[in-house]
C-alpha cells in the first residue's frame, strides 16, 4: 500500500526540479563569466538575484496552494479511518474542519515553516553563488597583478566551476544538490502536514489513539520498523509525526471507544 504522502510526489518533484534548474542556470552563468575577458560581476549578481526571486515566488505559490490541499487530505483520511464512507458526508465534514479557526491556525504555522525552509534553500544557493563570484573576482585581481602570466588556464577554471556546480550547505555542514534538498524538504513537510491534519481531526472527533503505518517504501530503519503497526496515544503521535527526514510515516485514527492494546501511551 502506498503511503498517503505519495499522492503529492509529482507536485513535490516538479517544484524540486525548479530548484535544480535555477542552480544549473546559475552554474552556467558563472562558468561563462569565469571565462570572459572582462566579466561584469555586478550584472551577474543581479541576474542571480532575479532568478532566485522568481524561484521564491513560485515556491510561495506552491505552499499557498498545496498546504491546504495536503492538510485537507489528512482530515479526510482521518474521517475515513473512523468509518465515514459517504462522499457527501466526508466532503461536508472536511469543509467544516477547514473553516475551523484552530485548523486554520495549524495550517498557517505549517505553511510558515515550509516557506522558511524553501526560502533558506534559496538563500543557500545564493550564498554558494556569491562564494563563486568572489573566487572569480579574486582571480581577476591576482591575474592583473601577475603581469599577464596565467595563474590557471581560463578553460580549466571555467570547467572547475561547472564540475562543482552550485549547491547549498545545511546546518549540519552537509552539502546538497538544490533539487535533492528541495525534494527532501518538501516530502518531509508534506508528510508532516498530512499527519497534522489527520491527528488534529482525530482529536476533534474524540479519538485518542491512532494506528501507525511506517513500512516504506524503500529502506526502512529499525525505529520505523518497530513503530509500524503499533497503536499510539495521539500525544505520542503529535510528538513523533515522523522519525526522520523523508519519512513516510502515517496514521489511522481509531474509534473514540477504542480499548485495545496500546504500545505507546500518553507522553
Amino acid at each position: 500500500m502506498k503511503p498517503p504522502s505519495s499522492e503529492f510526489d509529482e507536485d513535490v518533484n516538479k517544484l524540486a526540479a525548479q530548484y535544480g534548474s535555477v542552480a544549473a542556470g546559475i552554474t552556467i552563468l558563472l562558468a561563462g563569466i569565469a571565462g570572459a575577458p572582462t566579466p561584469d560581476l555586478t550584472q551577474a549578481q543581479q541576474r542571480i538575484r532575479q532568478s532566485l526571486t522568481a524561484l521564491l515566488t513560485l515556491a510561495v505559490s506552491w505552499v499557498n496552494l498545496h498546504v491546504p490541499k495536503v492538510y485537507r487530505s489528512g482530515v479526510e483520511d482521518s474521517l475515513r479511518a473512523i468509518g465515514v464512507t459517504s462522499n457527501d458526508e466526508l466532503r461536508a465534514q472536511a469543509d467544516e474542519a477547514m473553516k475551523n479557526v484552530e485548523h486554520q491556525r495549524a495550517m498557517q504555522a505549517l505553511a510558515e515553516s515550509l516557506r522558511d525552509d524553501l526560502q533558506g534553500a534559496a538563500g543557500g544557493i545564493e550564498r554558494d553563488a556569491n562564494k563563486t563570484l568572489n573566487r572569480i573576482r579574486q582571480r581577476n585581481v591576482q591575474q592583473a597583478l601577475s603581469s599577464g602570466s596565467p595563474l590557471q588556464p581560463v578553460e580549466a577554471f571555467s570547467q572547475e566551476i561547472r564540475d562543482k556546480g552550485i549547491g547549498l550547505t545545511d546546518k549540519a555542514g552537509r552539502r546538497w544538490g538544490p533539487e535533492q534538498y528541495a525534494a527532501m524538504s518538501l516530502r518531509t513537510h508534506v508528510a508532516t502536514i498530512l499527519n497534522a491534519g489527520h491527528i488534529n481531526k482525530a482529536l476533534e472527533m474524540g479519538s485518542l489513539y491512532v494506528k501507525v503505518f511506517d513500512g516504506g517504501p524503500g529502506d526502512v530503519d529499525e525505529p520505523c520498523q518497530r513503530a509500524n503497526g503499533q497503536v499510539w496515544h495521539v500525544s505520542h503521535a503529535i510528538a513523533e509525526p515522523l522519525e526522520h527526514p523523508n519519512c513516510r510515516r502515517s496514521f489511522a485514527a481509531l474509534d473514540k471507544d477504542y480499548s485495545g492494546k496500546v504500545d505507546r501511551s500518553v507522553e
